[in-house]
C-alpha cells in the first residue's frame, strides 16, 4: 500500500490588494503579483478574500479564456453575472460554488451582495488543451447539494470534482482531474482524507482554527499562507483545541507548457506567448463584448 501523505513545503501568502495570493505569479511580461509559487499544475492562480461592503471588488466584467474559475463561498454572499447569459438575480451564498469554464473567451464578474463581511476563495485551473475548444460553461451549486464524504472524525464537503465513487454536481466538461473540499472538525478529532491516488499532489490552506498535517508535528494555522502534499493514500488531519476549517485541493498534473497574460481586470491561461498575444488583442479591441465568439 502507499504510504500517507506528507508536507513538503510551506508557502506563505502575499498581499494582492483586498487579497490575499496563494497561488500564482507576475504574467510573462512582469505584470500582476509576484508570488513564491508561480502554479501547482494544474492550478494557476488560488487568492483568498476577506472584504467588508458591498460591491467589492470593483472589477467589473472581465475576460478570461483557456481556464476555470472556481469561487468557494466561506462567507456572506456574492452576486454574479457574465456577458454570455441574461441576468438571473442569482446570489451565491456560504458554502456554494460558482464555477466558470472559460473555454476561447467569456467576460464575467463578481461582487459582495451586501454591506456585510465575505469572505471566499477563487481556485483557478488550466484547462487541458485538448479541451479549450468546449463551449464556456457557468456552473452555480447552492450548498445543500454539495456532497458530504462521510468521512469519520470531521465534516468533508466535496466542493469540485470526485472522489472515489462520489461526484460533486459543481463539475464542467473541461475540468482537468482534480478534487476540492473543504473539511470542518471539531476540537482535537483526528481523521484521514482518501485522496486518490492519482491525485499527485495538491495543498491545504486553514481557514479557521489549526491543525496537525501528514504526521508533522508543527501547526497549520489559519491566515500563515499553505501547505503543500505530495504523492501518497490518505492525508491525515489533526485538528487544534479549537477545531479546524480549511481548503484541500488534489490534482492531477497536465504536464503542458503554459503562460498567463494580465489586461482588461482580467486575465488569460494561453499554451505560448505569440497565443496570448493574439487573444489580448481581441480582448482590447472588444473589451466587455470579449467572448469565444469575438476570435
Amino acid at each position: 500500500m502507499a504510504a500517507a501523505r506528507s508536507i513538503v513545503q510551506f508557502v506563505s501568502p502575499t498581499g494582492a490588494g483586498p487579497l490575499k495570493r496563494l497561488v500564482g505569479s507576475l504574467d510573462f511580461k512582469g505584470k500582476g503579483t509576484k508570488h513564491d509559487l508561480e502554479g501547482l499544475d494544474p492550478v494557476v492562480l488560488c487568492d483568498y478574500a476577506a472584504i467588508t461592503g458591498a460591491g467589492q471588488p470593483p472589477f467589473g466584467l472581465h475576460p478570461h479564456y483557456g481556464m476555470i474559475a472556481v469561487t468557494t463561498i466561506v462567507e456572506g454572499a456574492f452576486t454574479d453575472a457574465d456577458n454570455l447569459n441574461p441576468p438571473d438575480g442569482h446570489i451565491n451564498s456560504a458554502g456554494g460554488i460558482y464555477m466558470v469554464s472559460a473555454g476561447r473567451g467569456v467576460c464575467h464578474q463578481e461582487a459582495t451582495a451586501n454591506d456585510g463581511k465575505h469572505v471566499a476563495f477563487q481556485t483557478i485551473f488550466k484547462i487541458p488543451e485538448d479541451k479549450k475548444d468546449l463551449l464556456p460553461e457557468l456552473i452555480k451549486v447552492e450548498a445543500k447539494d454539495i456532497p458530504d464524504l462521510g468521512i469519520d472524525g470531521c465534516h468533508a464537503s466535496l466542493l469540485v470534482g470526485r472522489l472515489g465513487k462520489i461526484e460533486s454536481p459543481a463539475k464542467v466538461k473541461a475540468l482537468p482531474r482534480v478534487a476540492m473540499l473543504m473539511i470542518k472538525a471539531q476540537a482535537e478529532s483526528r481523521m484521514k482524507l482518501p485522496l486518490d491516488a492519482d491525485l499527485e499532489h495538491g495543498f491545504v490552506v486553514v481557514v479557521s482554527g489549526k491543525c496537525l498535517l501528514g504526521g508533522g508535528d508543527g501547526w497549520c494555522e489559519a491566515g500563515k499562507g499553505l501547505w503543500l502534499f505530495g504523492q501518497g493514500a490518505e492525508l491525515e488531519v489533526v485538528a487544534g483545541d479549537n477545531g479546524v476549517e480549511a481548503l484541500v485541493v488534489a490534482c492531477k498534473p497536465l504536464n503542458e507548457p503554459w503562460v498567463k497574460l494580465l489586461g482588461g481586470n482580467g486575465f488569460i491561461i494561453t499554451a505560448t506567448e505569440e497565443e496570448a498575444e493574439k487573444v489580448m488583442e481581441v480582448v482590447h479591441k472588444t473589451g466587455k463584448e470579449f467572448s469565444f465568439q469575438k476570435l
